[in-house]
């Protein structure tokens, strides 16, 4: 198959037993029914059982039919000693689950070709892809690929996904155009993404439409007072929220406690330390003015490779739209928003300039969790948990886009 990559993952290597944060704790790791069959029939040292750290689903499918019990320190099982996985290391590979063997690898397949990008819960993902201005450069078969993304074959071509493939290149050529605003050229693809269907029934007035869209909102200021107060309200809620959770998230096998703790700690030092919610909010504006708005400013190729990452690993919300799919945007965008939060806390505490590393290890952390706020609905989509888009509803009623924006920004 065809395949279209950034440039950072033909680098990727797992780091295995030398990596910072294994992939082998922390999170729910689901097992296909192939694997969790062929695990009734294993064994490796120090687990005499491996059956007994199994546990079914309640409606179990064939792609998710169990899930690895954890030990009490969030560590899998049958993670050795050597901080290497003890299946793999006695029967190989193909003795891993769909889940352990592909990670952090997302491929979004389109029949004839696919877009393969890698999630940032891995460390050294996050750090190929965000420390270089050149990641996000696109390889087609490993080969430099400067054309455009035509993902669907000809067969199968409709208006509605050719308009999709005409917003995604736009999408791409916006992102990586640093004389627009990454946040103007987020708020312009989701214009077009409103105007999908629009465009499908006229495809050759895509670029009059792109046009008008480009002028209107390239340079536009976007917010133009001080959000603090949004912020600080909104992470009192994802702290409650959490809080809440406790009992679901232990039930449900969950044991990122380093994500917990980073939450704790960034209500402390933005919340708790004060008296007063105005000091809180006054203490937030003064720390992201001094330190993350610079730091931002500096390096948003960062934020360019992250968002760009994240929307070509869901391209397919583009050529394939349902109700529901644009939450995988918002989603990135609540993700880069609580990284930020955690960021401007981090700053608080310790009083210093950001580094990318900074940005790498919390982007790691938060993504690698991220999964607390969000559901699937029938179609598989995904959607906020009621509870964080009851909160994200303070800033927009109308408009989950505007709400995650208005975090952002």
């Amino acid at each position: 198959m065809n395949e279209f990559t950034p440039q950072y993952v033909n680098e990727f290597k797992c780091l295995g037993s030398d990596c910072s944060d294994t992939c082998c704790q922390g999170w729910m790791i689901n097992i296909d029914k192939d694997t969790h069959e062929k695990y009734q029939k294993v064994e490796i040292d120090e687990v005499d059982n491996i059956g007994d750290y199994l546990i079914k689903k309640n409606t179990p499918s064939s792609r998710h039919f169990s899930s690895i019990k954890m030990k009490k320190n969030g560590f899998c099982p049958f993670l050795g000693k050597d901080k290497l996985c003890g299946l793999q290391k006695k029967y190989g590979e193909d003795y891993l689950s769909d889940t352990c063997n592909r990670f952090p690898r997302r491929e979004i397949n389109f029949i004839s070709k696919k877009f393969t990008t890698l999630k940032m819960a891995c460390p050294e993902a996050a750090r190929l892809c965000l420390s270089s201005k050149d990641s996000m450069n696109i390889s087609f078969n490993k080969v430099k690929f400067n054309g455009v993304f035509k993902l669907v074959s000809n067969e199968y071509q409709t208006p509605m996904n050719r308009a999709g493939e005409l917003i995604l290149n736009k999408a791409y050529e916006l992102l990586r155009n640093n004389e627009i605003s990454f946040i103007n050229s987020i708020i312009i693809i989701e214009k077009l993404l409103d105007q999908q269907y629009n465009i499908s029934m006229n495809l050759k007035k895509f670029d009059e439409i792109y046009k008008f869209f480009l002028d209107t909102f390239s340079k536009a200021d976007i917010v133009t007072f001080d959000n603090s107060n949004l912020k600080i309200s909104f992470l009192i809620d994802i702290f409650n929220f959490l809080k809440e959770m406790k009992n679901f998230l232990e039930e449900n096998n969950f044991k990122n406690e380093k994500f917990i703790k980073m939450i704790d700690v960034t209500y402390n030092e933005l919340v708790n330390n004060f008296d007063k919610i105005e000091d809180a909010i006054f203490n937030f504006s003064k720390i992201n003015s001094e330190y993350v708005v610079p730091f931002e400013k500096e390096n948003e190729y960062i934020f360019r490779n992250f968002f760009l990452n994240e929307i070509l690993g869901y391209s397919n919300i583009f050529t394939a739209p349902l109700a529901s799919s644009r939450n995988k945007l918002y989603s990135t965008i609540f993700t880069a928003s609580l990284c930020k939060l955690i960021l401007v806390a981090k700053c608080s505490k310790e009083k210093r300039a950001l580094t990318l590393y900074d940005f790498i290890e919390v982007v790691n952390k938060v993504d690698k969790s991220s999964g607390i706020f969000f559901q699937f609905d029938k179609d598989m989509e995904l959607i906020f948990n009621p509870k964080v888009l009851d909160s994200l509803s303070k800033i927009d009623p109308q408009s989950t886009f505007n709400s995650t924006l208005f975090l952002f920004a």
